[in-house]
């Protein structure tokens, strides 16, 4: 499944009330920074814990994903929608990711993470961002 993947700066929490009013629809799924197990890989700062991590919503039948992501300033005019890919394969996200990486930017690497069996970030080498997760 491919999914756009729009990238906030602090302010998704307001993005998610403005299409939720928009398009008449409520958020599926939706976690905070704060909801996060510790990780010392990437520890929360306390003014990141209202943060949204992670929304899933469904517009008129398609869904979209939106993010304040790890790290204030990431998102800028450009780079705000990412292509997130989700699939069961794990050795097959794993080719994916290594395919994309040529020539091209791991962001976070492809990791077991508390909720999928591999997650990571490349940029590919004509400046796509992707979030690929094998559940």
């Amino acid at each position: 499944m491919i999914n756009p993947y729009f990238m906030f700066d602090g302010n998704c929490g307001d993005a998610i009330t403005f299409y939720e009013k928009v398009f008449e629809t409520k958020a599926l799924q939706l976690q905070k920074m704060g909801d996060l197990p510790p990780n010392p890989n990437f520890p929360v700062p306390e003014e990141a814990k209202n943060n949204i991590v992670h929304c899933l919503m469904d517009i008129y039948g398609s869904q979209i994903m939106l993010s304040d992501g790890y790290n204030k300033g990431e998102a800028v005019v450009g780079n705000k929608v990412a292509i997130g890919l989700t699939i069961d394969s794990e050795e097959n996200i794993k080719r994916i990711f290594d395919e994309l990486k040529k020539e091209g930017t791991a962001v976070m690497e492809l990791e077991k993470t508390f909720f999928a069996k591999a997650h990571g970030s490349v940029v590919d080498k004509f400046g796509v961002k992707w979030l690929l997760t094998a559940m």
